[in-house]
């Protein structure tokens, strides 16, 4: 039950701090259609990190047939949630970024 609060916490986190993050790298208050650019980056972005969270799953699946505990792959699937969530964000800044250069 802890790994679930903590992923939950961490989730909640990074998506606040990532959606700060990349409205700071679109200008902030002075920025242009900023959930414009953020919604239509966000779903291509979505799918090419789906297939990195996939990746995460599996390496996650794999530790559990070879003999983790479940306290572990529970431990194992909160972090990898909260880091494929931190790299689709810290792809969104980048792009956002990019869009305004």
């Amino acid at each position: 039950m802890f790994s679930l609060a903590t992923e939950a916490i961490g989730t909640v986190l990074v998506t606040v701090l990532g959606i700060n993050a990349a409205f700071t790298a679109n200008g902030g208050p002075t920025g242009i259609r900023f959930l414009e650019k953020a919604v239509s980056i966000s779903f291509p972005l979505l799918v090419k990190v789906l297939v990195g969270g996939f990746a995460v799953g599996f390496l996650v699946a794999v530790l559990e047939i070879s003999g983790l505990s479940k306290y572990q792959t529970e431990w194992a699937t909160a972090i990898g949630i909260v880091a494929v969530q931190c790299v689709l964000f810290w792809r969104l800044v980048v792009h956002v970024r990019h869009t305004n250069a």
